[in-house]
């Protein structure tokens, strides 16, 4: 039992339980063998601040938004969904930065008939650069531009766009000809 007892202690040692709740266990050492004389001592800590107090998608808004008086003004008429990044892709729970084999969490806990043990693996000098790639093609979309003879006078609308030439009538094919939208109406 004191075995399984100082095994639980040296995993809430290296887990976090809780995103915002650490408990951080210290084992006072007796000269005695018994273990049901040993103190032990939890200490919680609270680790909270403001960035895990929310989450992501509020803090993306506090940043991308306009305020009430900003919007009875003119600005943000157009969502600014473009700016908002998901900083956790490509990233998979169980692998970080130290390389660590996570049983049960970022390795299966029985490869055939042996357990797995938690292990450090050599770190792979190529994953800040793959995350740093991701990250940055996600905030570049490009909108496709027209050119001003096809985009017209009327912005991306319809007014002053080109058609083509008008179908055919019988035998006349029309062929040269363009036609040009000076209106566009609801018909309803």
């Amino acid at each position: 039992m004191a075995i399984n007892l100082l095994n639980v202690t040296k995993t809430f040692k290296t887990l976090i339980l809780n995103s915002r709740c650490r408990i951080s266990p210290t084992i006072i050492h007796t000269t005695d063998k018994d273990p049901r004389k040993w103190n032990i001592f939890y200490n919680p800590t609270r680790n909270t601040n403001f960035f895990n107090r929310l989450p992501a998608q509020d803090l993306w808004k506090g940043i991308t938004s306009v305020s009430n008086a900003g919007r009875k003004r003119g600005r943000g008429k157009r969502v600014s969904k473009s700016k908002i990044k998901d900083l956790n892709r490509g990233q998979v729970i169980g692998v970080g930065k130290a390389n660590i084999v996570w049983p049960g969490l970022s390795t299966p806990i029985i490869r055939g008939k042996e357990l797995v043990e938690q292990q450090q693996l050599p770190e792979d000098p190529e994953r800040e650069t793959k995350l740093n790639q991701l990250r940055d093609q996600m905030g570049t979309v490009k909108r496709t531009k027209l050119s001003p003879i096809e985009r017209g006078w009327s912005g991306t609308k319809m007014p002053g766009r080109s058609i083509g030439p008008p179908d055919p009538v019988g035998e006349d094919l029309f062929e040269g000809f363009d036609t040009k939208s000076l209106r566009t109406e609801n018909c309803i």
